[in-house]
Order: structure tokens, then C-alpha cells, then sequence
């Protein structure tokens, strides 16, 4: 398992034939960080304006010059699960639109982001090709949920003619809305619905 904490005291220690096979193909054995893309912002900052490029990348090498030759090697069925951060982390912490809704969630970072993904999962596709792989395996693409672009502004809510040092005038607290909205994602969970309300992960509970 290769992830964000590869090589940092907390994350799952590396095999020794992994560690060699990574030191072969130049690649180090800790995981970059995210840089600018880990950044949240606020309701005062902006959020990261640029995809984890180079995180993923690095995984993306791991995969394509480390995992699939060493798979094709033992010459038997495999199960390759490549998580992408992106579009989703750049997504969440999307610094294109502070405190409005142009150009939402399909700004310049969003955009960026998605072709990320594409150029990480094209790299795969032809080392699958180049590792004679690619008319026996199978490539499933999944995602958790989608974004939407709200808007925080209110004329109307009580909670809006409230004014906080960290809140622009007439506009929703940041932390008076569930997390769910504060995140921008539409839900397409499967738990229940009880089970959502009480874990408060579905905006859809009670409307």
C-alpha cells in the first residue's frame, strides 16, 4: 500500500522488494506532500487554486513503473486499486470562488484537477498496453459523490444579520452550516436513512 503517509512514521511500512523496486525506477520511497492543493481556505481565504499534480504523479509512477511490471511478473490475476485524490480534494478546498458563486464549482482549479485525473489514468491505460496487459484487464471507474456550487449569502436567514469577525455581512457562518454543505458535494450515499441522520452525513434527511 502506497498512500499520502508513505514513509512518514505513521504510515504502513514498506516491503523491502517494494522498497527495491522503487529505488530502481528513481522514485523515492516517501509520497510528496499535496503543497498548495492541501490548502482549505476560508471564509476570508481562498482555498488552493491548483490540482495535486504532483502527489499524483508520484502515484501514478508507483503504479505504472513499480506495481503493474511487478504484477505482470508473477504472471497471475491481480487487483489494482488506484485511488485518485483528485478531482475531489482539489474540489473541496477549491479557492476559485470566495464568497461567490462565478465561477462555482467548475472553475479553473476544478477543470484542472479533472485532467489531472484523466492524465493519471491514461498513463495506466498505456502501461497496460506497453505490459501486454490490456486485453485482460478490466478498468472500473467510481466516484463517492459529485459537487455543486451554493451560494452562503443570505438576505433573509436570521443567522446572516449575525455579524462574526471571521464572517463577510450577510452571509452564513461557516461553521452554522452542516459539514455536508460547507463541503459542496451532493450525496449519493447508501446508508440509511436513520443511520444518516444520526451520523448527520446526508443533506437530504428532513427536506
Amino acid at each position: 500500500m502506497v498512500d499520502d503517509a508513505t514513509g512518514a512514521k505513521n504510515g504502513f511500512p514498506l516491503s523491502d522488494e517494494m522498497k527495491d523496486a522503487l529505488t530502481k525506477a528513481g522514485l523515492p520511497l516517501t509520497t510528496p506532500s499535496r503543497g498548495d492543493n492541501g490548502k482549505a481556505g476560508d471564509a476570508k481565504t481562498p482555498g488552493t487554486t491548483v490540482a495535486n499534480t504532483v502527489q499524483q504523479a508520484y502515484f501514478a509512477d508507483v503504479a505504472s513503473k513499480v506495481v503493474l511490471p511487478m504484477l505482470k511478473a508473477r504472471n497471475k490475476p491481480f487487483v489494482l486499486v488506484f485511488w485518485s485524490r483528485d478531482p475531489d480534494g482539489t474540489q473541496h478546498n477549491q479557492g476559485d470562488s470566495l464568497n461567490t458563486v462565478t465561477p462555482g464549482i467548475n472553475g479553473p482549479s476544478t477543470m484542472a484537477s479533472i485532467k489531472n485525473a484523466d492524465n493519471n489514468l491514461a498513463q495506466l491505460r498505456k502501461t497496460l498496453d506497453e505490459l501486454g496487459l490490456a486485453a485482460t484487464t478490466n478498468i472500473i471507474v467510481s466516484a463517492d459523490h459529485g459537487f455543486s456550487t451554493i451560494s452562503k449569502e443570505s438576505k433573509t436567514s436570521p443567522s446572516a444579520k449575525i455579524s462574526y469577525d471571521d464572517t463577510p455581512k450577510d452571509f452564513l457562518r461557516w461553521a452554522s452550516l452542516p459539514s455536508i454543505w460547507r463541503k459542496r458535494w451532493t450525496c449519493r450515499c447508501s446508508i440509511p436513512t436513520t443511520e444518516r441522520a444520526r451520523r448527520r452525513q446526508c443533506p437530504s434527511q428532513g427536506r
